[in-house]
């Protein structure tokens, strides 16, 4: 007479139960890197891309637009857009705030004159080891995407 095997016993489901448990307890914090590495390129590239669009409606317009980043929020003359709230984000202005651009797409002050210095935007997160950064370069308002160098922490072009 021969048994008849309907199923799984305790024990072997047991034993598969605690392999996939070591196995998530391994892959966790791998994927916590993984997510906050995607929100904090995807933070840059809303960056990136609010710039150009207050670029580009600068020109269309022939009227200034601003561009100004706020506790993780992006105002322009255009829309407004959250980054997510685990993100930090920094911006080096030399004390003019907001980002401005004039009828021609070139960076300009307050006054409406043309700036000399360029504006550094850094992107961190603590879970991620590494610091992205977005230079935007005066007068003519080049937008380019870096990494902060932990050595003397200048954004530099990958």
């Amino acid at each position: 007479m021969t048994k008849n095997n309907q199923g799984f016993n305790l024990l072997e489901i047991t034993i598969v139960l605690f392999i996939v448990g070591i196995l998530a307890a391994i892959s966790a914090p791998n994927f916590l890197v993984w997510y906050r590495r995607n929100q904090l390129n995807q933070s840059v590239s809303e960056v990136k891309g609010a710039l150009i669009q207050a670029q580009e409606e600068a020109i269309r317009r022939s009227e200034e637009c601003d561009v100004d980043i706020t506790n993780n929020t992006i105002s322009s003359c255009i829309s407004t857009r959250t980054l997510p709230e685990l993100i930090n984000v920094g911006i080096d202005t030399d004390g003019d705030t907001p980002i401005r651009f004039n009828l021609r797409g070139v960076l300009v002050d307050e006054d409406g004159e043309e700036k000399e210095e360029n504006y550094t935007i850094t992107f961190s997160s603590e879970d991620v080891p590494e610091d992205l950064c977005l230079r935007v370069f005066s007068p003519l308002g080049i937008i380019r995407q870096g990494v902060i160098n932990n050595g003397n922490g200048a954004c530099v072009q990958p």
